[in-house]
């Protein structure tokens, strides 16, 4: 039977039910359809049947029309049915499928769509938003991968970025395809993203399109397609011919891609570069290499530039060689051979002569920088020594010291030599704050943003970071914290053994009247609620109610304050449902996926 007709019908029905049944009376395209129908009967009775149905309906009136309409819809709708078929004809095979790289959850909607705001739109903080919905583990909805996939050409780089190394990763090669069909080898920004993460995602796959963004594709995309060669040897003719490239970017890129390599033509290269003016390029390789001979020509360079230095006399070449000698110290950052060691605690030795020159200050705190990263215990001990003696200027020097200090000393001794920058009866007058700061900035390991966290970054603040988390600390410093009311090295250092420190942060949150203070109210709730302080629900809760009833702080109550709601113990779950129900529903909302969680916990 042909259904070419019914089909007519159907597309008719259907357009009706969208307009209205009233429409349907005196329609012209259904009478025009009753014709072929009736023709059609002596093969299928049935089509006699939606002819009728048909007619009843176009000749009717529009109170009947509803239910008419209904009729023939649902005939139509049986008789296609019947005459529908499945399957496809030829031999059958499996459907290629990649696994995704993550165990798939379901976010809920007040989570999804501000997320897929920050995704989807403009405006500022949205990389906080995509940020912490990673951290929470949102990214692991199947329905955000095509949104962070789009996100590869957001106008904010940073966020684009954080998407490419952080998010799409996760997903594995299961989003192969699309970031394979969507690399124009011509494009910028977001194609150089896809072309990166295609290229860590499968090497193999990325291949082809590497070597023709390499051959034809625009500048960014040359650039993007060197960062993907060395790792075939066939690689290393194409990174040659570039290594003479007038663009400093494409030459950084070449000299980090040819470090892959070994062989006399790639350690000349090397050291053309580290005795040229492109030694600045070379600071990552040999932050990493392995090959003994580049690193003693850039030990051997080091000594040199020193030396020129302390024997040059014109001033232009004094800051020629102090920038030189600076980026050469630097590339020794991180290494702890004993070669290493050796040339730069020949270097420290002659700190006397080099802070003599204009500019000697930098290249110290780049030293002492340096010394501590290697984590070899003979420069951390001499570093250590030097706090008392340096300028009042030397602001990353002293933070290198005090690091040192802290990890080579005992618990108590450390205290005893410190406590002076802490509560300020050391140092100068106009160097006491600032050195107050950065003892204060290292005291304690939390991976909560303070205050004083900038300091860290200044120089190696991963570094230091990760040997001050071994330091142990003299119980000393929480109660000078507390006599100098410091609530960030209250919350850092203190536990749940520190009776007087959980004491001090009820009574300081109480003096200032529930108030939201951004970062230190949330902390000393937090620490508080660690601690698991009786009091910790209450001033929460107060804080909460206090904070919704002032203009301009919906952001600090969302962001800061519910989130702490879920760490709350299970006991506190009425008293939470009790205090809230004065909010505002938006306020509600919000708080719901905090006490969902806090209800679901165990204790």
């Amino acid at each position: 039977m042909s259904i070419a007709v019914l089909n007519q019908v159907y597309d008719e029905t259907r357009r009706l039910t969208i307009a209205g049944s009233n429409l349907a009376v005196g329609d012209f395209r259904l009478k025009k359809l009753v014709e072929p129908l009736r023709k059609s009967s002596n093969k299928a009775p049935v089509f006699t049947k939606v002819a009728d149905s048909i007619e009843q309906l176009v000749d009717g009136d529009e109170k009947n029309s509803p239910q008419a309409l209904l009729d023939l819809s649902s005939l139509l709708l049986a008789i296609l049915y019947t005459q529908g078929a499945t399957g496809v004809k030829g031999a059958t095979k499996a459907i290629e499928s990649l696994e995704v790289g993550i165990s798939t959850t379901q976010v809920s909607s007040r989570v999804l769509k501000p997320l897929l705001e920050a995704l989807s739109t403009t405006g500022s903080g949205r990389l906080e938003t995509v940020q912490e919905a990673f951290d929470r583990g949102a990214f692991n909805d199947l329905r955000l991968i095509n949104p962070a996939i789009n996100a590869l050409n957001d106008v904010y780089p940073e966020l684009a970025d954080f998407v490419a190394e952080k998010v799409l990763p996760k997903y594995g090669p299961a989003i192969l395809p699309e970031i394979k069909d969507r690399i124009d080898i011509k494009g910028r920004a977001g194609n150089v993203r896809r072309l990166k993460l295609l290229y860590q995602l499968d090497p193999e796959t990325a291949r082809p399109i590497v070597e023709a963004a390499f051959d034809s594709g625009s500048k960014e995309m040359k650039i993007a397609a060197l960062c993907c060669l060395g790792d075939s040897k066939k690689d290393l003719p194409h990174l040659l011919d570039q290594i003479k490239a007038k663009a400093k970017d494409v030459r950084r890129v070449v000299l980090d891609r040819l470090s892959l390599f070994k062989g006399k033509e790639v350690d000349n290269v090397f050291e053309q570069a580290i005795c040229s003016g492109d030694v600045d390029l070379v600071v990552k390789p040999i932050r990493e290499t392995r090959n003994t001979r580049i690193l003693a020509i850039a030990q051997q360079q080091t000594k040199t530039c020193f030396d020129d230095l302390l024997k040059a006399k014109e001033k232009k070449k004094r800051e020629s060689l102090v920038n030189r000698l600076d980026v050469l110290i630097s590339c020794f950052y991180g290494r702890n051979e004993k070669s290493t060691s050796d040339m730069l605690l020949g270097l420290f030795n002659g700190r006397e002569k080099l802070t003599a020159i204009i500019g000697g200050d930098t290249l110290l705190e780049s030293l002492c920088s340096v010394m501590v990263s290697t984590g070899d215990k003979k420069l951390l001990l001499v570093v250590a020594d030097i706090h008392s003696t340096l300028d009042d200027e030397a602001t990353n020097a002293f933070l290198s010291s005090v690091v040192a200090v802290l990890v080579t000393r005992t618990p108590k001794q450390a205290f005893d030599e410190l406590r002076g920058y802490y509560d300020g009866t050391k140092g100068s007058r106009r160097s006491k704050k600032g050195q107050r700061e950065i003892v204060a900035s290292l005291l304690g390991s939390d991976s909560r943003d303070h205050t004083y966290g900038y300091f860290l970054e200044c120089h190696g603040g991963d570094v230091n970071k990760e040997m001050l988390s071994k330091a142990k600390w003299d119980p000393r410093w929480i109660d000078l914290a507390i006599e100098t009311e410091d609530v960030e090295v209250v919350c850092r250092l203190a536990n749940a053994k520190h009776k007087t420190a959980g004491d001090f942060l009820v009574s300081w949150v109480q003096s200032r009247g529930h108030k939201l203070d951004g970062w230190e109210s949330t902390h000393a709730l937090e620490k508080l609620i660690e601690m698991k302080h009786k009091q910790a629900p209450e001033l929460l809760l107060a804080t909460i109610i206090a904070a919704s009833k002032k203009k301009n702080n919906h952001y600090g109550i969302s962001y800061w304050l519910f989130p702490l709601i879920s760490k709350l113990p299970k006991s506190a779950t009425k008293k939470v449902e009790s205090a809230l129900e004065g909010l505002s529903e938006s306020y509600i909302d919000q708080i719901t996926p905090h006490l969902v969680t806090l209800k679901q916990k165990t204790r």
